[in-house]
């Protein structure tokens, strides 16, 4: 075991955030130190998240960042759960503050599962978890402390309550943009992927992660110029998406399929040799080529589907119908596609939607309907611009309006004044959109 001490976080490497969101005002009054060397201090008022790999990860994070509040009369609140308990808490932060059994015993901190904090009768009650860190706050302001830091970790959370939790940790963001609070939440990095990501930028300052040992700050660009250069319009969140989905397109192909290729060289450097085997071992090496051979496969589609082709460049017409073919050739899934041919000049913000729409539909084709054909249609008339877009699979689990990429898509299309169906069956899902054209709009 090791502990926060014997690791320089000051070495962490920093990625930019480019204005996912916009940041709120810090609180006036002191900076308070974080306790994590490599952000130093920060202000009342901050609310940020840790994307943690394993159990040490919490421990070598979370020790100093409580032990720091301690020592400048801040009352704590830990909210835990697996892969770390009540009691592994309580001794690893012991380790580092002697005096943690006289803390406990004044109240100064307090550590709490899950289900006894944010839990009523069971269920995630977003209101009641408020209510409770409100109340909190102001018992701990009554009782002379300089004001409350949280941390909760959030493994217990299912993929069906991702959405009331997001939603939570923005009002979380607003409830405290202004109080002396700082909330540090912690999820599992596996549980995180690239629209979850979006999610946590919304309502964080910034994320760090720790790595194979290297600390990672993920943090808005703009946090820190909205310090030097005082208040500034947000960038909107549809255009922090696009940003975002090029550097994750860049990530996965200049980073992860150069590991993944590494790997299928190695494995097929074991291949010659695994005639020396035994039939399991050799059975093995087959399996991890096939896999490897299928990782990378998917990453291609992955990094395809983030990362278009430019609008800008090839209009809205020729870059759905490479856009498509491309699909085609790396998910193997046929695609009809249906162009009016009098499309002609559009916005630049309503071609970008109907072609991120497309790419967020034949995604969701590829990913979840299990459907081996598609279908996409776009026609216009002089009012407004229709596109549908169609498969033959399972159709959508659950109620079809719910979902982090639906959400995109009808965000997308209200903001243009337009309407956006989603019909959904055991026979497949048609999403239809149906966007005004300027001078058209109700």
């Amino acid at each position: 075991m090791h502990y926060p001490e014997s690791y320089d976080y000051s070495q962490g490497k920093r990625y930019q955030f480019e204005g996912i969101r916009g940041v709120a005002d810090p609180t006036a009054g002191e900076p308070r130190k974080s306790g994590i060397g490599i952000l130093g201090d920060m202000s009342w008022g901050t609310h940020f998240c840790h994307l943690y790999e394993t159990k040490q990860d919490l421990i070598d994070i979370l020790v100093p960042y409580f032990k720091t509040g301690l020592e400048n009369n801040e009352f704590c609140i830990w909210v835990v759960y697996d892969p770390l308990n009540e009691d592994e808490a309580r001794s690893a932060l012991g380790r580092v503050v002697p005096a943690l059994d006289r803390h406990l015993a004044a109240g100064d901190i307090e550590i709490h599962p899950h289900s006894k904090w944010l839990l009523k009768n069971g269920v995630f009650d977003a209101a009641y978890a408020l209510d409770a860190w409100k109340e909190k706050l102001h018992q701990a302001l009554a009782k002379g402390y300089s004001g409350l830091r949280g941390n909760g970790n959030i493994t217990w959370l299912t993929e069906r309550d991702w959405q009331h939790f997001a939603e939570f940790e923005r009002r979380i963001d607003k409830l405290i943009a202004n109080e002396r609070m700082i909330a540090f939440c912690t999820y599992p990095l596996a549980m995180i992927d690239a629209a979850k990501l979006f999610d946590l930028a919304r309502a964080h300052r910034f994320a760090i992660a720790n790595r194979r040992g290297n600390l990672e700050i993920l943090e808005l660009a703009e946090f820190n110029e909205r310090v030097e250069e005082g208040p500034r319009k947000p960038t909107t969140t549809l255009e922090a998406t696009n940003q975002e989905r090029r550097r994750l397109a860049r990530e996965l192909h200049d980073s992860t399929s150069q590991l993944l290729a590494g790997l299928s060289m190695n494995l097929a450097v074991v291949k010659e040799g695994a005639s020396r085997l035994d039939s399991r071992g050799q059975q093995a090496v087959a399996e991890s080529i096939a896999l490897a051979d299928r990782c990378m496969r998917e990453i291609r589609v992955i990094s395809y589907l983030l990362r278009p082709p430019e609008l800008d460049q090839l209009g809205l017409q020729t870059a759905l119908t490479r856009y498509v073919q491309g699909f085609v050739e790396r998910s193997g899934i046929q695609v009809d596609i249906e162009l009016s041919p009098d499309l002609g000049g559009l916005p630049r913000e309503v071609e970008m939607a109907l072609f991120r729409i497309v790419q967020e539909c034949l995604a969701n084709v590829y990913r979840h309907s299990g459907s081996t054909t598609a279908r996409v249609r776009l026609v216009r008339d002089e009012s407004e611009i229709t596109l549908e877009v169609a498969d033959d699979g399972r159709g959508i689990q659950g109620d079809p309006g719910t979902g982090v990429g639906t959400a995109s898509m009808r965000e997308r299309v209200q903001e243009l004044g337009g309407v956006l169906e989603i019909l959904s069956a055991n026979g497949g899902t048609t999403v239809k959109a149906i966007i005004p054209l300027p001078g058209n709009k109700a």
